[in-house]
């Protein structure tokens, strides 16, 4: 692919990125909820992450962004509290170690907490 090609694209994709004003100048298009709702869910996973891997760096790459759409889908649909339900996650028996890709459209099912050992 020639290199006219590829600045052209890059082009159409500004443009397409951005909200022109008549006088050329971009404008950034607004941040959507869900964009918002996102970084907040990543830093909650970040944070629970680093609680029980600190020697280990987070992997965030399109699966993760890709559970993390679904989850926030699945939970505005039933209207669950993301962070009730990485505690519950964290409370119960699950290997922590875990990419969030593996876990993240499955964490709805932690929506009861674990109940307590028997014994």
């Amino acid at each position: 692919m020639g290199d006219e090609v590829k600045a052209r694209r890059r082009t159409e994709a500004l443009v397409r990125s951005h909200d022109y004003l008549r006088n050329g100048v971009p404008r950034l298009q607004p941040v959507s909820v869900a964009w918002k709702r996102s970084g907040q869910i990543r830093e909650a996973v970040e944070a629970y992450w680093l609680r029980h891997n600190p020697d280990t760096p987070l992997v965030w790459g399109g699966r993760e962004q890709r559970a993390c759409d679904d989850l926030i889908r699945a939970t505005r649909l039933c209207g669950l509290n993301f962070e009730k339900l990485i505690q519950n996650r964290e409370a119960s028996g699950v290997n922590h170690r875990q990419r969030p890709s593996r876990w993240l459209r499955n964490l709805p099912s932690y929506a009861r907490a674990p109940s307590p050992p028997s014994g």
